[in-house]
């Protein structure tokens, strides 16, 4: 198994502002690239989730809202 193969799952967090999302947007490219097989997923607020909606790059977008009712990691069914 390859360095490459080996990455199945990569999850790329950016909850902070507008201009750092797009930024980020070509670090999307180059791990699809890099990484032609794994699952690319990407962790956003509603405020930045038009932005990285419909890459071509990305397999999910996944939107954190942190001033819904149900914030906190029990949203991802996580307990800490």
């Amino acid at each position: 198994m390859t360095k490459k193969q080996y990455y199945k799952n990569i999850l790329i967090v950016r909850t902070d502002r507008i201009g750092d999302v797009v930024l980020t947007t070509p670090a999307i490219q180059a791990l699809r690239e890099t990484f032609p097989s794994a699952k690319i997923s990407i962790l956003v607020t509603p405020q930045t989730k038009s932005i990285v909606e419909g890459n071509p790059y990305l397999d999910e977008v996944i939107v954190y809202d942190a001033k819904s009712k149900d914030k906190g990691f029990l949203v991802f069914g996580i307990l800490f």
